[in-house]
């Protein structure tokens, strides 16, 4: 009798199977399939997947980058095998699998910031959440009504797309009217968005936080952007309260969206990124997955500016010590 053995590769089958056409299927570290993610974390995912084939050679993942609301249709629609996205599926889209008889599993990534971005030429470093609410609202309209010294021309606050990701956390998150004002718009990325900002010093940008932070992936429009332009603090209103003046009373930088403070939940502006998987076998989606969720995973999540959700993260503090 022959017997045919099967390695096992990151804890998972790696034989090959067939489907009824006869056609070989993907296992979980060979195959092609395609996933969709939602661009706010492209460069996040574009070190992921390059990663993952440096280890495995005989993998290719197609990744489309689209706004959340686009990626979402199109895994419902089996277009993709996996979805990055900053939220669970809502009732509705339960039972829509459940109408399509398939169970599919949700698996936390990494913790993301939104980031508020400005122009070098404004003299804000930092908002409270209420201040960035009747921003959004059109309570404020102008940067001279936050800081006499500021600029008199009228806030544009402008998102990646219509369907932005970002814009939908925020509306959930600060509980806002649905539309809002005319000097909300959105443009067609990330990357516009940081164009826009660069070229518009009135204008307040809302990006994803690995579009400023990954070395990897950034091109030199976005290294640029930081260097002509700066990321603002956000300071929570239960924190203001308990001062005068958020400039001169708090260390701002305990509100800036950086890891450190993200783990310390001091950002106010946090979300979970979840990858979505309507897999019903072991396949190379669920051997990508268990890549970003692993040690190398984690290890480019934290690289890119996020925070890992799997790994822990070491906070060192440093302290003066005199010498005598």
């Amino acid at each position: 009798m022959l017997a045919v053995f099967c390695g096992s590769l990151v804890g998972l089958s790696a034989c090959e199977d067939y489907d009824k056409n006869g056609k070989i299927l993907d296992t979980p570290t060979t195959g092609e399939i395609t996933i969709g993610v939602d661009e706010s974390f492209q460069p996040l995912l574009m070190a992921e997947i390059d990663g993952f084939a440096i280890l495995y050679k005989r993998a290719k993942i197609n990744a489309r980058y689209q706004s959340e609301g686009e990626v979402l249709q199109n895994f419902l629609k089996d277009s993709f095998r996996l979805a990055v996205v900053s939220r669970e599926l809502n009732e509705a889209e339960k039972a829509e699998f459940k109408r399509q008889t398939i169970t599919p599993r949700s698996h936390k990534a990494a913790v993301d910031a939104i980031c508020l971005v400005v122009n070098s030429q404004n003299i804000d470093s930092a908002l409270t959440v209420q201040q960035f609410t009747d921003i959004l609202t059109g309570k404020i309209s102008r940067w001279s009504e936050l800081n006499p010294k500021g600029k008199k021309d009228s806030i544009r606050v402008v998102f990646d797309n219509n369907n932005s990701s970002n814009l939908s956390w925020l509306q959930n998150k600060l509980k806002l009217p649905e539309p809002m004002g005319k000097h909300i718009f959105a443009v067609n990325s990330n990357q516009e968005v940081v164009k826009y900002v660069n070229e518009h010093p009135n204008s307040l940008g809302v990006i994803g936080i690995s579009w400023i932070t990954d070395s990897s992936a950034n091109e030199k429009e976005i290294r640029r952007f930081m260097q002509e332009n700066k990321v603002l603090s956000v300071v929570p209103d239960s924190v203001a309260a308990q001062v005068k003046n958020i400039h001169t009373d708090l260390d701002l930088n305990l509100y800036f969206p950086a890891q450190a403070n993200i783990a310390r939940k001091y950002y106010p502006f946090c979300r979970t990124v979840y990858i979505l998987s309507r897999e019903g076998r072991s396949g190379l989606g669920t051997g990508f997955t268990s890549y970003v969720l692993g040690d190398k995973g984690q290890r480019i999540v934290l690289k890119a500016g996020l925070l890992p959700f799997t790994m822990p993260l070491r906070l060192v503090q440093l302290k003066k010590m005199e010498i005598e």
